[in-house]
């Protein structure tokens, strides 16, 4: 939408410096005479907070959602963008205010941060913020009336004196007035914002959820000594800490502990990147927390006089959409790990790779676990938007995309990264269908095939390989195997070219597009067989950090060498993959009837394993095998959607149209339970197994077809009539 079918044609962008002394608070007096239905359009950047007669419009925090707002400088990243032209957009919010509306004098008031706009504090990845200022625009509309933002507004340093995405927030709360949220209070020494023209970037009305407080915690107390005491919140969660007492208070967060009395920053950033809120002035009645910041945390330090803390868990309040429950203890944590893991890097609109030391959103971390997010929340909307993110961050001139969208710098590769314009769509596809939606993204798809082929190929003994992520750019392959990646850089990005080369054939034939690619797999396939494979052994690189897989997935080795390589890998009982190639390993395993084989690894407690971490204590899933750095990353909970898929034997195709499920119980398991909540279909199973006999529940209710197939029958299922069935 435009600025003016957004807001009408009398709202103004208006700005606001961003200073030491306070972040902005704003006010607007108004008198209606009779209130009638009434709806607010506001946005402010980066967040903002708005109060309508001294009662917040709604439990949402971070509001609007992170997108790429508008035009940036590139050349201060540290990793160059020369030349690259992106798209922008911004999102609006919109809230039925009736109920707060008076008769007579009314203010709206709204405080400011710099979120995502204005972060240059932490400078890892270079200059990568917007702005160095805030802006604010809204129309208020109540029958025939409209207030709107602009020069007449007034402002003035908030009780707010710094936030910080990633740092912390300072809070003064003897600068806080009461009377700000009164009609009658005088601003006639506050100042006047100034108007500014319209960004020209397209709006948007916010579809998605944002970000509330969906728990609140009784902390667990380790230590105490004078005024400074350690808690315990018990599993890793993001949010804050929310705190009652007197005078100055200070709060730190960390996810781990050195000995029981200090607080490990090593995972979150370090003590330089400590999170960490200040609070001046606190008295009986206040209750203080942050507004515009969240923090990754399962420990936190209190200093000062307090009365009472409570960990509060934000995040997006996501509908669960799938169950899991079986007598293994490590498929049952994997699975509720995972959940707890996702949600906590599910915030303003993106799904980031953790949720305090860097909280982007790297495109590998969050394509490959696109798919089993969609599964186990309602999060259809939320990936729409992250998916128009990583378009609009697609370079206009040579269809190159980032690593992280919304852009904010950051490094990955041209595969794992770059070809989540086509691996997160098609994770859409594959459990929405949607072939329409799908149709409007294969020009941005193709775009990007286009610039592989013409920037990233090599020459010579590589050639048809892929060994750039562009012309001076480099060629990240796998990440966080278990030792150090020796897994082939070119060889990573081939197979996921390949792969990413088929899903867009199946996208834009469901879509009644020609492929025109055919000649290029079949090239990138012979090179991947000519440098990797050896005939001798027969082996791809000596069979390291899953390299078998890749090809046995592909297809690009006959069927007893990709058996043989998975019988001798699922044999030591660890993985010693990264996060791409435990992708490709379990998809070859569950889609080549290792599905016995694959649920014992699934279990395996061994160094290189998630009972591995399960048994060290862990809630959410690791960053690196070993539990170095952060410990609440979730690009390894792709496997996930394979205790569906895999262990329950429930295989759908695009859409849930159709569902073929084939009930077993595999690696030793005796009880299952599991059930999809789609929106055309709910399955249900449950499997037991009691003195060498198996029994087998099965329902569904809803429009897709279902099928049952159990040592080669077939039973056609009805929907609403559960299937009894023994072995």
């Amino acid at each position: 939408m435009t600025f003016e079918e957004t807001f009408g044609r009398k709202a103004r962008w208006t700005v606001y410096p961003e200073r030491k002394k306070g972040l902005p608070v704003v006010r607007k007096t108004f008198s209606v005479d009779k209130p009638g239905k009434a709806e607010l359009i506001i946005c402010g950047l980066g967040y903002f907070e708005v109060y309508l007669n001294g009662k917040r419009v709604s439990d949402d925090y971070f509001t609007p959602v992170f997108s790429d707002y508008f035009h940036r400088d590139f050349s201060h990243y540290n990793y160059p963008l020369p030349g690259e032209e992106t798209k922008h957009r911004i999102y609006v919010c919109r809230y039925d205010v009736t109920e707060l509306m008076n008769e007579g004098e009314n203010v709206l008031v709204v405080f400011l941060a710099g979120g995502w706009l204005t972060q240059r504090k932490k400078t890892a990845e270079g200059k990568v913020n917007f702005s160095e200022e805030l802006y604010l625009c809204f129309t208020l509309k109540t029958g025939k009336e409209e207030i709107v933002s602009d020069k007449t507004l007034r402002y003035a340093p908030s009780h707010i004196v710094e936030s910080n995405v990633y740092f912390g927030e300072k809070v003064d709360y003897r600068k806080y007035k009461k009377e700000w949220f009164l009609p009658g209070f005088d601003d006639r020494k506050w100042q006047s914002p100034i108007e500014r023209a319209d960004f020209g970037s397209p709006l948007y009305f916010q579809d998605v959820l944002s970000d509330t407080v969906c728990e609140r915690i009784e902390p667990r107390l380790l230590f105490k000594f004078g005024r400074y005491a350690v808690y315990d919140v018990g599993k890793n969660i993001t949010g804050w800490v929310e705190v009652r007492g007197k005078g100055r208070i200070i709060v730190c967060q960390a996810e781990s502990l050195r000995g029981e009395r200090r607080l490990d920053f090593t995972a979150v950033g370090g003590r330089e990147q400590k999170q960490k809120e200040e609070y001046f002035g606190l008295k009986p009645g206040i209750v203080a927390h942050p507004t515009f910041r969240w923090s990754g945390f399962r420990y936190f330090s209190v200093f000062g006089k307090i009365d009472e803390c409570v960990a509060c868990v934000v995040h997006v309040p996501f509908k669960e959409t799938a169950s899991f429950e079986s007598d293994n203890e490590v498929l049952n944590w994997f699975f509720n790990a995972y959940k707890l893991t996702q949600l906590n890097n599910m915030h303003g609109g993106i799904p980031s790779d953790c949720p305090h030391r860097e909280k982007l959103g790297y495109t590998a971390d969050g394509q490959l676990t696109t798919e089993t997010a969609l599964l186990c929340f309602e999060s259809r909307s939320f990936y729409r938007k992250w998916i128009a993110d990583i378009v609009d961050c697609q370079d206009e001139k040579t269809g190159h995309v980032q690593h992280t969208a919304p852009l904010m710098g950051g490094g990955g590769g041209p595969g794992g990264w770059g070809g989540a314009i086509i691996f997160a769509p098609y994770k859409y596809y594959t459990v929405f269908g949607e072939e329409e939606y799908i149709s409007s993204l294969l020009p941005a798809m193709e775009k990007w095939i286009k610039h592989i082929l013409t920037e990233c190929m090599g020459e010579g003994e590589y050639r048809d390989l892929i060994v750039r992520e562009r012309k001076g750019g480099w060629c990240l392959g796998d990440w966080c195997t278990l030792e150090k990646t020796v897994i082939a850089q070119p060889f990573v990005n081939t197979c996921l070219f390949i792969t990413a080369l088929r899903q867009y054939k199946e996208m834009a034939t469901a879509c009644g597009k020609e492929y025109a690619y055919e000649e290029t797999e079949k090239a990138c396939a012979d090179a991947v067989r000519r440098v990797y494979w050896d005939v001798k052994k027969p082996s791809c690189q000596k069979g390291v950090q899953g390299a078998d897989f890749f090809m046995a997935d592909l297809g690009l080795i006959p069927k007893e060498e990709g058996k043989k390589a998975a019988e001798a890998y699922v044999k030591r009982g660890y993985m010693d993959v990264g996060i791409i190639g435990i992708e490709y390993l379990y998809r070859y395993l569950f889609e080549n009837g290792m599905e016995e084989e694959a649920t014992r690894l699934l279990c395996s407690e061994q160094p290189g394993s998630f009972g591995y971490m399960k048994n060290r204590g862990a809630t959410t899933l690791w960053e690196y095998w070993d539990g170095r750095k952060s410990q609440n990353h979730p690009m390894f909970g792709s496997p996930v959607k394979y205790l569906f898929y895999g262990v329950a034997g429930i295989r759908y195709t695009p859409g849930f149209r159709s569902v073929v499920i084939r009930p077993a119980l595999y690696g030793g398991l005796t009880r299952l339970k599991c059930s999809l909540i789609r929106p055309n279909v709910r399955i249900d199973v449950e499997y037991t197994k009691e003195e060498g006999n198996e029994k087998y529940i099965l329902s569904y209710t809803g429009d897709s077809k279902v099928a049952v197939e159990m040592e080669g029958k077939r039973y056609e299922m009805t929907s609403g009539i559960p299937l009894y069935l023994k072995r």
